[in-house]
């Protein structure tokens, strides 16, 4: 993917994430005036707390969804701007995670149209979608550390592709569970308890390749700092409901994102 190509697909997920902030938060207006807002019958494998910080609340999950949206324009601008005249695929994988993220936002659906519980072609999409989503952003992330050893430019097309056609795969066979709506508005699926451990692992196999990288070519050990900041905190997001871990997560994801794409940049100036 040339620079020219990558800076308009950086741009157009920048403009879309834009335009669907203020989509949502048209529904989000609409369904209060309306008194419409209802939301889905949630499905908890341990009982959460009673208490605002640590336990479970609609509104806390509602806003994640947009602090999602927000930090996806956030890191897509810096993107834009710090590689606007860089040739790099490691920021091209890193662009596929902020992709995997917006997607992610699709669960706001279920409680907007009133379809949990519906076996609704459309539940299943938006389940599919979101489950495709977190896939997607767990392979990102590890051929984001892959490409930090062996970065081909001439390559990186056929990895984003196989990347985007084993997560839509991977998405389309794991079956769905549409009874059960779990509490960040994602429809359950099977195999969630290897998935979790999987995407862990992978997380932690992604930020170890980043720290051997740079011991072994003596560089700062900041973009590792990032890189990991980044892994916390999208475990974090996927897998908290609380207000207390959604903050952290992302303040994680939006200092290390911040963190890793400067250093990265300042890598790319002195090469």
């Amino acid at each position: 993917m040339t620079i020219k190509v990558r800076t308009k697909f950086t741009f157009a997920i920048f403009v879309i994430s834009v335009i669907t902030f203020f989509i949502y938060l048209s529904f989000l207006i609409y369904e209060i005036a309306t008194s419409n807002l209802k939301f889905p019958q949630i499905y908890f494998s341990n009982q959460p707390k009673d208490n605002l910080i640590f336990g479970y609340n609609y509104i806390v999950i509602l806003s994640s969804v947009f602090i999602e949206l927000f930090y996806v324009m956030l890191t897509t601008f810096m993107i834009y701007r710090g590689f606007i005249k860089t040739q790099s695929s490691i920021v091209l994988g890193f662009l596929i995670f902020t992709l995997a993220i917006y997607m992610d936002t699709f669960r706001i659906f279920i409680p907007f149209f009133h379809i949990s519980n519906s076996f609704s072609r459309i539940q299943l999409l938006i389940g599919n979608v979101t489950l495709f989503a977190r896939i997607l952003a767990t392979l990102s992330i590890l051929m984001t550390a892959i490409l930090h050893f062996d970065e081909q430019t001439t390559n990186v097309n056929r990895y984003c592709i196989v990347l985007i056609f084993l997560s839509m795969l991977l998405a389309t066979i794991i079956p769905l569970n549409t009874t059960k709506i779990l509490p960040d508005f994602l429809v359950a699926h099977s195999y969630s308890r290897t998935i979790r451990i999987t995407s862990i692992a992978l997380s932690v196999l992604s930020f170890l390749s980043v720290l051997i990288r740079n011991y072994t070519k003596e560089t700062k050990q900041l973009t590792s700092v990032g890189f990991f900041m980044v892994c916390l905190g999208y475990q974090l997001l996927f897998y908290s409901y609380s207000l207390f871990f959604l903050s952290i997560a992302f303040l994680l994801m939006g200092v290390g994102s911040g963190m890793f794409l400067h250093e990265l940049h300042k890598e790319y100036m002195w090469k």
